[in-house]
């Protein structure tokens, strides 16, 4: 499977491109490695041709030819050949250097700005169609970890995302849900076992839970705040992500089915309580290991701002949250307070005035003059 995504300067390839990579490389594609040494994506010039390439290799479909150049009309008088350019390093570094400048600055600064541009825009992924005769999906906005998070689970792993609060977690599995063309279901933080495996009544009637349902008849179930729950619900799930079967309390056993995906998000990687997260739970390291795929969904700032109905107001909120941040206060000042501020804005407050209201409203009079120091 090939994932794409793209802003108006890349086309963001990934997945299985080992058989396709000299086709991407014809169009100019170099591989960015990821930070971890492991995986990575290719980055290719975006243009109308590239992408209708990429598009092509997404889809399994043929590259499509590029347009032979134009021969002059016989009627036109010949014209002289131009000249041949010297495109050697030598020559360009030569040219530079008038510039009071070197190759490698130049592209060291030129790479500084791509990257500042791309990181400016929250990025368009399109999803190539699971069958033929549908229709590739795309998402205007999405968070940037939201390809890594369907190549995931495509690929089989059960994955568990975590991030702060308001960092889009809940609405990027629903992305990914209506990616692979899975229902979506959605269970939040459980303290008791039969919250998972469902519960025989005393009637003798057996109570399936979202989580029973997805794992018996297809269909991606987040498991919300996971680390807001016990570790004995949790753990009545081991033999089920690990093994693909599950013992029911009313003694039917079960097998995944082969849709089965499964997210599980938290504030933490199951470490135990935070400064901020005072009340998570550390999560038992067998239970962990049932996630083949661990990713950190922090704040999107493109999105954030692309998405809250005021960029103005969400810019101000994203310099609050570097100024706590970089002043070492615990507070927590989300996008949804970008998201709000603009509904009261829109609504005839001003923005002192939303900002009190919402990620000042908890702050003392000194840590308010700090987040909000210019």
């Amino acid at each position: 499977m090939i994932t794409l995504s793209h802003t108006p300067e890349f086309i963001s390839v990934s997945g299985d491109t080992y058989t396709v990579r000299h086709h991407i490389r014809k169009a100019g594609g170099l591989w960015m490695a990821a930070p971890t040494g492991k995986g990575g994506y290719w980055r290719v010039p975006n243009t109308p041709a590239n992408l209708a390439a990429m598009s092509a290799l997404a889809s399994g479909e043929p590259v499509p030819e590029a347009p032979a150049p134009a021969q002059p009309a016989a009627a036109q008088p010949a014209q002289r050949p131009a000249p041949a350019v010297d495109l050697s390093a030598y020559a360009l570094q030569r040219d530079l250097a008038a510039l009071g400048s070197d190759l490698n600055t130049v592209s060291k600064r030129l790479a500084e700005r791509l990257a500042a541009l791309e990181e400016a825009r929250p990025q368009v992924l399109t999803i190539a169609p699971r069958e033929e005769g549908l229709e590739a999906l795309t998402f205007d906005s999405a968070h940037v970890m939201l390809p890594h998070l369907i190549q995931s689970l495509a690929a089989g792993l059960h994955v568990w995302i975590a991030g702060p609060s308001g960092s889009g977690k809940t609405h990027g599995a629903e992305q990914a849900a209506k990616a692979l063309g899975l229902t979506f279901r959605l269970q939040g933080a459980m303290t008791m076992a039969h919250e998972l495996t469902g519960f025989v009544d005393a009637g003798g009637r057996y109570h399936e839970t979202p989580f029973v349902t997805s794992f018996r008849s297809g269909g991606l179930i987040l498991l919300d705040e996971l680390d807001a729950g016990s570790n004995e619900a949790l753990l009545a799930l081991n033999a089920a992500l690990a093994n693909g079967v599950m013992c029911l309390p009313s003694g039917e056993i079960i097998r995944a089915h082969g849709d089965f995906k499964c997210i599980g998000s938290a504030n933490t990687f199951g470490a135990g309580a935070t400064a901020e997260y005072v009340g998570r739970t550390r999560i038992d390291a067998a239970f962990l290991q049932r996630f083949g795929a661990r990713l950190t969904w922090a704040y999107d700032e493109a999105l954030e701002r692309a998405i809250s109905g005021n960029e103005g107001f969400a810019r101000r909120v994203q310099k609050a949250r570097a100024n706590a941040k970089a002043h070492g206060i615990k507070v927590l000042i989300t996008p949804r307070a970008s998201q709000a501020g603009a509904k009261l804005i829109a609504a005839g407050y001003s923005s002192d005035e939303a900002a009190n209201m919402t990620y000042l409203a908890d702050l003392t009079p000194e840590q308010r003059r700090t987040v909000e120091a210019h």
